[in-house]
């Protein structure tokens, strides 16, 4: 689509609202995102903030909204489950080996007679520290390195690209396996390690849709209007 198209499907009101024209006035059938996009556009109430319309859309979406149920479930449990806990993860009770699920362990007990509801809620609790920190952290670090290629093109997105499909074609999970083997069980190490191999197929993802968005109209202009390269990444290229 070109700009003088762009122009052409919609206009700007006197009041700030978007409209789109007709077909009849353009000669230009609506594709079937482009009709999603301006319903989406006209139904939006006067105010709304770019915010609530991503919430909007993530909502609209069944799977995810299953999905932020159960973490919200899951973290839940894991900073008021050990409120409910009689024993300590790391308390064993002699007197109840290997013992099936009771009033006194909800979960029963291991052949070392610690209670595994205890040991749930701690596991649990670790386990979703390691994965919001690692996925927040390759979210962060992919979207930059992904969108700073893209946009500096050149030398600089070669590199950025032949780093990542070397790292790629390293089989990464049997090199977490040997660089944690030995760690005894430090799970800070594990972060930094998830993090250090975890980054790179987002961030190809995210360069391959970065490449339209920097030829977009305001990308452009913002480069003319001399902003660094850091702001345009960070209020443009990473939200569109």
């Amino acid at each position: 689509m070109t700009p003088s198209k762009d122009r052409n499907y919609f206009k700007q009101e006197p009041r700030g609202e978007i409209t789109a024209q007709s077909e009849v006035a353009t000669g230009d059938p609506f594709s079937p995102a482009e009709a999603e996009q301006v319903a989406t556009l006209e139904q939006m109430p006067r105010g709304t903030s770019r915010y609530k319309l991503y919430l909007r859309r993530f909502f609209r979406n069944k799977l995810a909204t299953l999905g932020l149920i159960i973490l919200v479930f899951l973290m839940l449990a894991a900073l008021f489950g050990g409120f409910f806990a009689k024993w300590d993860y790391t308390e064993p009770d002699f007197l109840a080996l290997s013992e099936p699920p009771s009033p006194e362990h909800w979960f029963g007990t291991n052949d070392t007679g610690n209670d595994l509801y205890a040991q749930t809620i701690h596991g649990l609790g670790r386990s979703l520290t390691i994965a919001i920190v690692v996925s927040l952290a390759t979210l962060v670090i992919s979207a930059f390195v992904g969108s700073a290629a893209a946009l500096w093109g050149g030398v600089a997105e070669k590199a950025v690209l032949a780093v990542i499909h070397f790292l790629l074609s390293i089989p990464t999970f049997l090199l977490i396996a040997l660089v944690v083997a030995d760690s005894g069980g430090d799970w800070k190490l594990l972060i930094v390690v998830l993090i250090v191999f975890g980054w790179m197929y987002q961030a190809r993802v995210i360069w391959s849709l970065a490449l339209t968005v920097r030829e977009q109209d305001y990308v452009r202009a913002a480069n003319y209007m001399g902003v660094s390269k850091l702001r345009t990444i960070v209020r443009h290229v990473i939200p569109n």
